[in-house]
């Protein structure tokens, strides 16, 4: 497609699906009118045209023993996702927000470790945060949000708690002042 018809493409995480009212449930954060995702969910009306393309899942759950998930308030709309899908599975959960207020689109009944980042850089707090916390051996760890929290946990993990880097599922959703192109 010509780069001048293309339309803006962000990616985003269904969270309910019912076809046969032709209706789907997408949590979207919004951050001002800084980049293009949040501008168009801003203006998004009902009736408006939108274009989906179906695309890999990052969550793969075909994994024995406990499960680390680690989120920030823009991964936490797929974390909820993967909760909702997947409730029963033995897991620690990470959820880094700015502050209460942006925990909306997780289960109300999710026992998860919420740190609260305040005015710090994203990541932060979670990176403050995790050598102190402890779980069983994990089979599994999936990470997204912000670059430095995705990039800084699987560190973590690989370098310092021995974790296999293929048992590590990590995306950087963003990376602070830069919209995703």
């Amino acid at each position: 497609m010509d780069p001048v018809d293309r339309p803006e493409l962000r990616w985003y995480t269904l969270r309910a699906v019912r076809p046969e009212l032709g209706e789907a449930d997408v949590d979207i954060v919004l951050y001002g009118d800084a980049g293009p995702g949040t501008a168009w969910a801003s203006r998004a009306r009902v009736g408006d045209r939108l274009g989906f393309r179906q695309g890999t899942a990052l969550y793969l759950p075909q994994h024995d023993g406990h499960e680390l998930l680690v989120a920030d308030e823009t991964g936490a709309p797929a974390l909820a996702a993967i909760i909702d899908q997947h409730p029963d599975k033995p897991r620690t959960i990470i959820v880094e927000v700015p502050d209460t207020d942006h925990l909306s689109p997780l289960p109300v009944d999710a026992d998860a470790h919420i740190v609260i980042r305040g005015d710090r850089a994203p990541g932060e707090a979670v990176l403050e945060v995790l050598p102190d916390l402890q779980w069983p051996a994990l089979g599994y760890a999936w990470i997204c949000g912000e670059r430095a929290l995705a990039t800084g946990t699987r560190k973590h993990l690989v370098g310092e708690r021995g974790v296999h880097r293929r048992k590590v599922m990590f995306s950087s959703f963003w990376q602070l002042g830069q919209a995703r192109v």
